[in-house]
């Protein structure tokens, strides 16, 4: 999501979890400067992520039940 909304890039295939890997995944498709930019902003995002992964989790829209 982030790579997409940081650049303009088009997604070419997705592909959902669990795959062979049990991973998911996506083709890219856009000009070189625009991938790079997805790629840095995707990385980000996981950097994010696995430096705060309770607060990545939260959903404070949802009720918890």
């Amino acid at each position: 999501d982030a790579a997409l909304k940081a650049a303009r890039v088009t997604l070419a295939k997705l592909i959902p979890p669990p795959s062979e890997t049990n991973f998911g995944g996506a083709f890219l498709t856009g000009p070189l400067a625009e991938l790079e930019a997805a790629r840095d902003a995707f990385i980000e995002a996981i950097r994010h992520i696995a430096a705060s992964p309770l607060e990545a989790a939260r959903r404070p829209d949802h009720e918890r039940r």
